[in-house]
C-alpha cells in the first residue's frame, strides 16, 4: 500500500514537473531570450501573436504587413472594415479581413491601391501602426535618434510619441533603423511597454494595475476598488458597458469605440490626474473622421450608441503608404518594410515594400 502511494506521489511530481517545463518554455527558441516573458505573456496568457507548428516561436524574424494587421485586429478587435475594393492585391490573402479593418480605421492605407500583405513590414510602419490604433497624438516632435533624418515625415510623430512614452525603450538604442523590418519579438516588447493588464472578458477586474489597461472585452468589463497607474484604453470593438466602481485613473482614459459606454460609480474625489469623465470629453474632442472628408481611408460610420465613444484617432486622410528599401532580417531592434502611412499622398512615395516581399509561408498566424 505504502509503495503504491510512493508510486502515485512520484506520477504525481512528474506531471506537475512536466506541465510546469511545458508552461515555461512553450517555444523551442525562446528560453534565454530578452523578451522570454513578454512572449510568454502575450502568445499564452493573451493569445495576440502565436507560434510556428514546429514549436518555434522565431523572435528575430520579420512580420508581413497582412500579419502585423492580424495582431492588431486581435488585440483591438475592430468591428468595421471597408469594401475590398479598396486594395486591388489582397483577393486571396489569408490577412484580407484584418487589413480591411485596419483600413477602415485610418491605420493601414496602403500604397497606390496596394496592401502588399506579404511585405514585411518595417520599424516606422509598424510603431506608426500601433500609433494610430490608439489614437495618439500626431503633433510634429523631433524623434530624438541619431538617425532621425531618415524617418519617414509621414512616421516622424508617432515615433516621437511612442518613444516618449517609453514603449520602444529594450526595441530601441540610439539608432531608430527605421527602415529595417520589425522582429516578432520586437513586436511583442512594444505591446509589454505599453499594457499591463488586458481585460478580455467580463470578470470583474480588482487588483491595483501599474501601468496602462486595455479592455477588449465586446460585452464590457467592471474594474472596481482599484487604482491604475496609467492610461485606460477601450478597444473600438467593445460593445458594452466598462463599469468603473470606486477606480482611480492616474492617467487618461481613451474610449476608441464608437458603441461602448463608460459609467462611473463611486469615484473617489482625490484623483491625481485626468478624471475620467475629463478624459472622455478629452477623447470625444476628437471625435471621428467623416467618411466623406478622407479618400486614403474612408471610416465606417458610428454607432453613436455610447455615452462617451471614440473612434479610432484616424490619423489623417491624407496620409499614404511609402515604402522603402528592405532591409536586414533579425536585427536585436526589430526589422519592418516600407510604411504605408505617409504624409502625402502615394505619389512619388517609395513602392510599398509588399510587392516583392516573401509570402506569409505556411503557417498563416505571424
Amino acid at each position: 500500500m505504502g509503495q503504491l502511494r510512493r508510486l502515485k506521489s512520484l506520477v504525481t511530481g512528474l506531471l506537475v514537473m512536466t506541465l510546469f517545463v511545458t508552461a515555461a518554455s512553450a517555444f523551442t527558441d525562446t528560453q534565454g531570450h530578452p523578451s522570454e516573458a513578454a512572449i510568454h505573456k502575450w502568445s499564452a496568457e493573451y493569445g495576440l501573436i502565436s507560434g510556428y507548428k514546429d514549436g518555434s516561436f522565431r523572435p528575430n524574424d520579420s512580420i508581413t504587413k497582412g500579419a502585423f494587421a492580424g495582431i492588431l485586429d486581435r488585440m483591438m478587435r475592430f468591428p468595421d472594415k471597408s469594401k475590398p475594393s479598396v486594395f486591388r492585391d489582397i483577393d486571396g490573402s489569408y490577412w484580407a479581413d484584418a487589413i480591411l479593418k485596419a483600413h477602415a480605421y485610418a491605420i493601414m492605407l496602403g500604397s497606390n491601391g496596394c496592401a502588399e500583405p506579404s511585405a514585411p513590414i518595417t520599424r516606422q510602419q509598424a510603431v506608426t501602426m500601433i500609433a494610430r490604433a490608439f489614437n495618439f497624438p500626431a503633433d510634429a516632435i523631433f524623434p530624438h535618434y541619431i538617425d532621425d533624418v531618415n524617418i519617414a515625415g509621414y512616421a516622424r510623430s508617432a515615433v516621437s510619441e511612442m518613444a516618449e512614452r517609453g514603449y520602444l525603450e529594450g526595441v530601441a538604442d540610439d539608432y531608430f533603423r527605421p527602415d529595417d523590418p520589425i522582429a516578432r519579438a520586437d513586436v511583442v516588447r512594444i505591446f509589454d511597454n505599453m499594457i499591463s493588464v488586458m481585460v478580455s472578458d467580463d470578470a470583474p477586474l480588482t487588483r491595483n494595475v501599474n501601468g496602462n489597461i486595455l479592455i477588449n472585452a465586446e460585452s464590457g468589463a467592471t474594474l472596481r476598488d482599484m487604482r491604475v497607474t496609467g492610461d485606460l484604453y477601450i478597444a473600438p470593438g467593445v460593445a458594452g458597458t466598462v463599469t468603473l466602481e470606486n477606480v482611480t485613473i492616474g492617467g487618461e482614459t481613451r474610449n476608441l469605440s464608437r458603441a461602448a459606454s463608460v459609467e462611473i460609480r463611486e469615484t473617489p474625489e482625490s484623483r491625481s490626474a485626468q478624471t475620467v469623465a475629463d478624459a472622455l470629453s478629452f477623447v470625444d474632442s476628437a471625435g471621428f473622421a467623416d467618411p466623406g472628408e478622407t479618400t486614403a481611408a474612408p471610416v465606417a460610420p458610428s454607432d453613436e450608441t455610447a455615452a462617451a465613444s471614440v473612434g479610432p484617432d484616424e490619423m489623417t486622410a491624407a496620409l499614404s503608404d511609402e515604402t522603402s528599401a528592405p532591409v536586414s532580417g533579425e536585427t536585436a531592434a526589430a526589422s519592418v518594410e516600407p510604411d504605408e502611412m505617409t504624409v502625402a499622398p502615394s505619389d512619388g512615395v517609395e513602392p510599398d515594400e509588399m510587392a516583392t516581399a516573401p509570402s506569409d509561408g505556411v503557417e498563416p498566424d505571424e
